[in-house]
């Protein structure tokens, strides 16, 4: 059995994945964009003590290193820390890294429990995504890195106008996922494959966490968003921006590190950049439940 845990974000997805790896001998793998960034830990949320553990370096795969974290249990939990906040990091890398660590956690009897809000992760995985099997282009993703949001688009349109036209607002202005349309554009041919061979061949469960109500959505996150900052959100920043690390980056485009970056160079002040960063993870929220209801197959747990 292998048991994906998934949903909005703040609804306790990892301390229930826990229970379940204490219980059926488990080992947990992150399925979160923003946790697998190492530096990135309290403004991502990271349930991790660090004290009880290094990490340690199972595999060197690609740029990235494949590792893990040991719980205070004993257990491990994989796919933390895996690049740089300067990487740019797909799904369909996900996939790739994921299913390595999956079969090597079954080959040692263990049971894979896959825990994340990342939805498009978890369907890339299990399903093998919408997108064409487009290896990554480096070459290329240092050159469109350097372009503007408007030149991504430009540059998309170019490419498929119909493809540009069918995302929603967010993906048109998210630099990020308009390169990986743009590499996937560059590279497939009318022959490619649209989904990859399906992961699990044996049995799973996809088991989903959502708020009853709007007033808890909020009331959950403004008490996370006071919480990460009482416990050193705006250092965590600070440091990171000592290591050479900007707004430019992937990594330091999560919602939070982006808000308090604005707040640090006086583009917001300290109420602004509160109230703007509760909204956008409760937009995410609710991002979030839109495209995981179109699975079928998740059990949901409403809270």
């Amino acid at each position: 059995m292998i048991y994906i845990i998934t949903g909005q974000t703040a609804t306790g997805k990892t301390a229930h994945a826990l229970e379940l790896a204490a219980k059926f001998n488990g080992e947990i793998v992150n399925a979160d964009a923003r946790q697998i960034y190492t530096f990135l830990d309290i403004i991502t949320g990271k349930d991790l003590d660090k004290t009880t553990g290094k990490f340690t370096i199972w595999n060197e795969y690609s740029d990235y290193n494949i590792g893990f974290y040991k719980t205070k249990d004993n257990s491990r939990i994989w796919l933390y820390d895996i690049l740089q906040p300067s990487q740019m990091f797909s799904a369909f890398e996900y996939g790739k890294l994921a299913k390595k660590v999956i079969n090597h956690i079954q080959e040692r009897g263990k049971t894979p429990i896959i825990v994340g809000g990342t939805f498009f992760y978890i369907h890339q995985l299990l399903y093998g995504g919408s997108e064409f099997a487009v290896e990554p282009d480096l070459r290329l993703r240092r050159d469109l890195s350097q372009k503007t949001v408007p030149e991504l688009q430009h540059i998309l349109k170019k490419k498929n106008v119909q493809l540009f036209n069918s995302l929603n607002n967010s993906e048109k202005n998210n630099p990020q996922r308009l390169i990986r349309k743009i590499e996937i554009e560059t590279h497939s041919s009318p022959n490619a494959i649209l989904r990859q061979p399906q992961l699990i061949n044996n049995e799973y469960r996809i088991i989903g966490f959502a708020f009853q109500s709007k007033d808890d959505l909020r009331e959950t996150i403004t008490q996370r968003v006071e919480r990460r900052l009482a416990h050193g959100a705006i250092q965590e920043v600070q440091e990171l921006i000592k290591r050479g690390f900007s707004n430019k980056d992937p990594g330091m485009k999560t919602i939070g590190y982006q808000q308090i970056m604005d707040h640090l160079s006086g583009k917001l002040t300290w109420d602004q950049m509160k109230q703007v960063w509760i909204t956008r993870e409760i937009q995410y929220a609710k991002r979030q439940l839109t495209l995981m209801k179109k699975d079928q197959h998740i059990q949901w747990n409403m809270i």
